[in-house]
């Protein structure tokens, strides 16, 4: 699928930090996707159950469930099952050069985002 193509496509995105959901969500809205987002995998079974999505990108860091959950079902799954990504923490802690200029904490590398745009147009 390429970028051009995600116009439409129905995502749903997992991920327990609100803060990493919004900046991605942003990103997918940008190049035409149709974003639902969960944080947690309880309400992402409830929502893939109800909904029908395209791709599923999830957290595999989900502190109320690894994320295996998400696979499972989804393997389990009797319709057409939605394409899952699960992504490794698009979180990063300030560098050491980072924290000399004030900024401290975590915050979302653009280079994830981009990766994770190439991965989804690489269907």
């Amino acid at each position: 699928m390429r970028l051009s193509k995600l116009s439409n496509t129905k995502i749903l995105l997992v991920d327990d930090d609100i803060h990493a959901r919004a900046i991605i969500k942003e990103a997918l809205i940008e190049k035409g996707g149709l974003v639902a987002e969960s944080g947690s995998s309880e309400d992402a079974i409830k929502q893939i159950e109800n909904y029908r999505f395209d791709i599923v990108i999830s957290d595999s860091r989900d502190l109320n469930k690894s994320g295996e959950e998400i696979l499972k079902f989804i393997r389990s799954y009797s319709g057409e099952a939605p394409r899952l990504i699960r992504t490794n923490s698009f979180m990063d802690v300030a560098d050491e050069q980072e924290k000399s200029e004030g900024k401290e904490g975590l915050h979302l590398k653009a280079r994830a985002i981009n990766d994770l745009l190439e991965l989804i147009a690489d269907d």
